[in-house]
């Protein structure tokens, strides 16, 4: 099935079964999946010969929280640049060298949903030999320009987005954000498959990049104080909510932590820890008190 054809390059991914694929908007991108997605139309299938491996020259070999589950990889990195990606259980894929086409080597057991491992472990490592790279994060429109709010699952990211939504800003990400540098300037690229969203509530299809004006790391203590951070306390935290990064390659790797510093660096000032208090009464009550602290961001 044919995956992503744009203007500015085709990514194609091949399924023996199935006769249709359907299409939708992805980083501002055409994207079709092998499965359905919701809103998304049907279209006809494409099919091509997958080429000959010619050999491993890396192996990436650990172990990752992938779709939610614990998974042993292997990344191999042929001689030609073409990965192949080992998830166990959750099924092997194959990239081209080029980031163009993907097949579907061994699907994946069934209570493992294939949307969910294309639109992440594959559609991200072909999104990351672009330079555009995954964060654990919630996205919101504010003030003309992206905020970003990153957290580690169930410390209430979601939550601050969907009170943000009921409040008027536009909820562009619940909990993944695909990131750019162009220029030196970082960007949040739209839209982005959220797949924990119920139809009615998921960001809409418009394909944009939206500049990111302010970084907010959220834990869970008894206060709502806020703190500044510094770019290397930036950039750790970062690495930390990346996702599949472990799965690239080293030159990969080493474009990510570049990629990164930079944006760290171009956000000093405008990247702050912020607790959210835990109210079981009322679960929203946190969730307002902290927009009302990010309205007093510079």
């Amino acid at each position: 099935a044919v995956l992503i054809h744009s203007s500015s390059f085709d990514f194609v991914c091949h399924h023996a079964s199935g006769s249709h694929r359907w299409r939708g908007r992805l980083c501002g991108l055409d994207v079709a999946l092998p499965l359905p997605l919701p809103g998304w139309t049907a279209a006809e299938m494409a099919s091509a010969t997958m080429p000959p491996w010619p050999g491993d020259a890396e192996v990436l070999v650990g172990d990752a929280l992938l779709v939610e589950r614990a998974l042993r990889y292997r990344v191999a990195r042929s001689t030609e640049g073409a990965l192949d990606i080992d998830l166990a259980a959750a099924g092997r894929f194959r990239l081209d060298s080029a980031a163009r086409e993907a097949w579907i080597l061994r699907a994946p057991e069934a209570e493992v949903d294939l949307a969910s491992l294309v639109c992440g472990p594959v559609m991200l490592l072909a999104l990351a030999a672009r330079a555009c790279y995954a964060l654990h994060a919630a996205a919101l429109r504010w003030r003309g320009q992206a905020l970003l709010v990153l957290a580690d699952s169930g410390v209430g990211k979601s939550t601050l987005a969907r009170v943000a939504q009921a409040l008027g800003h536009e909820r562009l990400a619940d909990d993944v954000a695909i990131v750019s540098m162009p220029a030196g300037r970082p960007q949040l690229r739209l839209p982005y498959p959220q797949l924990k969203l119920e139809p009615c509530l998921a960001p809409g299809a418009t394909s944009a990049t939206l500049p990111i004006g302010a970084l907010v790391f959220l834990s869970r203590r008894p206060d709502c104080a806020r703190q500044g951070l510094t770019p290397a306390a930036t950039l750790r935290r970062l690495l930390a909510h990346s996702i599949a990064a472990r799965l690239y390659p080293a030159a990969w790797q080493a474009a990510h932590l570049h990629s990164l510093a930079q944006a760290a660096e171009a956000l000093a000032g405008r990247s702050h820890a912020c607790a959210m208090r835990e109210d079981r009464q009322d679960p929203d009550a946190a969730a307002r008190a902290l927009l009302r602290e990010l309205d007093t961001l510079p």
